[in-house]
Parts: C-alpha cells; sequence; structure tokens
C-alpha cells in the first residue's frame, strides 16, 4: 500500500511540472505571436506612411524606437501621429534650401511632457533654484563682406577624420534634462580628441579616459537638480576653472564618473561628490581632472 502511494505521489508531481511545462510554453508563444503581430502592425503603419521613401534599415530602426517608447513611457503613436510628425519633417525639408535633411527619430516621437523634460537649456531669467543666468562678453558683430559669395561646406567628421567616431556619437541622456551637460561633456570629449590628434596621440573611442564626464558637469557645475536643466555656458567655465574628470555614457558604464541614467525610469538627483563614482576605475578623481586648456 505504502508503495503504491509513494507511485501516485511521484506520478503525480510529474504530471504537475509537465502541465507546467507546457502552460509555460504556451504563454511564451502567446507573448511571442503578440510581440510578432505588433511589430508587423507598426512596420504596415511605417509603411503606409512613407511609402518607400525610407530603406530597409531606417524602417527597422523607427519600429525599434517606436516599440521602445511604447515600453518605456507606455505610450502607443497610431497611423495620425506618426503622419503629423512625417508632415512637419517634410515642411522643414522643404524650407530649408536643401542643405541639410531632417528625418524622424526616436525624439520626435516622444510625448511632448517627455520633450520638454529632457530640453534643459536655461537661455534666459533665471534658474528654477534663482540663479540668475551668467554674464558674458559680447562679440562685436561682423560687417558681412558683400564680395564673399562662396558657399562653404564643413563636416567636422571629415576634417578631423581620426575623431569622427567621438563627434559622430550622441549620447541618450534619459529621462533628464541634462543636455547642457551632455552636450558641453560631449564636446569637449571632440575637441580634446582633436588635440590629440593634431599631437600625434592615440584617439581611440575605445579609451574610456578619452571620453569626459557629464555627470560630473552636470552635478557639480550647478548647486541644483542637473536633471532640471542649466547653462552650456556655465558648464563651460566650470570645466574651465576646476577641470572635468572621465565617464563614459551609461551603456559602456566606464571612466571616473560615468552617466548614470538609462533609457527609461526615474533620474534621480546625483550629488556631487570629490570621488570616482566607478569602483573599478584606479585613477583618482582629483588626479583624473582635466582643465579647460588642452594639453
Amino acid at each position: 500500500m505504502r508503495e503504491r502511494l509513494m507511485r501516485f505521489n511521484f506520478l503525480t508531481r510529474f504530471l504537475t511540472k509537465i502541465m507546467l511545462n507546457i502552460l509555460l510554453i504556451f504563454f511564451s508563444l502567446q507573448f511571442v505571436l503578440i510581440a510578432s503581430f505588433e511589430s508587423s502592425e507598426i512596420l504596415n503603419i511605417i509603411g503606409n506612411v512613407f511609402d518607400g521613401k525610407l530603406n530597409e534599415e531606417e524602417v527597422k530602426k523607427l519600429a525599434e524606437e517606436i516599440s521602445l517608447i511604447k515600453e518605456v513611457y507606455d505610450v502607443e503613436i497610431n497611423e495620425e501621429q506618426i503622419r503629423k510628425i512625417a508632415g512637419d519633417i517634410a515642411q522643414i525639408n522643404e524650407q530649408n534650401g536643401g542643405y541639410w535633411k531632417a528625418k524622424v527619430n526616436y525624439y520626435s516621437l516622444l510625448p511632448e511632457d517627455e520633450q520638454k523634460r529632457i530640453c534643459g537649456v536655461q537661455n534666459n531669467g533665471r534658474s528654477k533654484n534663482g540663479d540668475a543666468k551668467p554674464e558674458f562678453p559680447i562679440l562685436e558683430k561682423l560687417a558681412n563682406n558683400d564680395d564673399c559669395v562662396t558657399e562653404i561646406e564643413f563636416d567636422a567628421r571629415e576634417n578631423w577624420p581620426d575623431c569622427s567616431s567621438f563627434i559622430n556619437y550622441i549620447q541618450n541622456q534619459g529621462r533628464c534634462g541634462s543636455c547642457w551637460a551632455v552636450s558641453t561633456a560631449s564636446a569637449y570629449t571632440d575637441r580634446s580628441c582633436i588635440q590629440r590628434s593634431l599631437n600625434g596621440l592615440s584617439t581611440s573611442i575605445d579609451d574610456p579616459s578619452l571620453h569626459f564626464s557629464s555627470t560630473d558637469v552636470m552635478s557639480c557645475s550647478i548647486d541644483y537638480d542637473g536633471c532640471e536643466g542649466g547653462w552650456p555656458s556655465k558648464a563651460w567655465q566650470w570645466i574651465q576653472s576646476n577641470g572635468v574628470c572621465t565617464g563614459t555614457d551609461h551603456v559602456w558604464n566606464n571612466g571616473c564618473k560615468p552617466y548614470p541614467y538609462e533609457p527609461k525610469g526615474k533620474a534621480e538627483q546625483v550629488k556631487c561628490e570629490a570621488e570616482c563614482k566607478n569602483t573599478d576605475w584606479t585613477t583618482e578623481y582629483s588626479e583624473d581632472k582635466h582643465l579647460g586648456i588642452f594639453e
């Protein structure tokens, strides 16, 4: 009797495991089917709106960005919205005389309130904590030379090819109005690379010591939450006076102070600290600083 009971219990557990595995496979297939349906639907919408104006790679990238926005912001982007954005971009391209070409990108697809959230440049007046806009000397306006009729095209990536990977890279600032700090740190990184190239030094984008920290700028050049906005001009002044440490984007997560915010999730305030946040980084914060004068 006891042996039969043990066999029964074993059989029951065995069948239960089989049923659980079947259910797991079923729900996994359902998820895949739903995801495939949604991806197919997005691709159809893009195809209807742009009607062959985008190549296969551009269509795929746009579909991925729409899916990411849905995942991060829980926002459905419908065909009407994409048509409006596409119409606005077409109008821009008609008005710019063909000098450059605007395209649909991740940021143009964001909800309006999220677009405002990440636009953190303070152009005038005072910041949210009352800080006044920094004063800078106004350069004299240069008179136009009527004899100069030559149209000049300048691409920094072509002019300094050793630094094209740096110049061409755009860091994702996440859900934080830190564009004023991210752009300044990125421009400083580019200019540092250009100077190194002119001096015959290494300009490898794979070297984390050649990337400079927007986190250091964002958290230390002002005395309030850098996600609330700031001034690029003040950031440049701070770098010149205090120096900036190394730090890559969130994905690479390298250097002394890497960027803390991923594309999704709330951006919590980062405090200014005179130490590296990356515990694997062997250079001390004070020694890692680079001043605004390029070596």
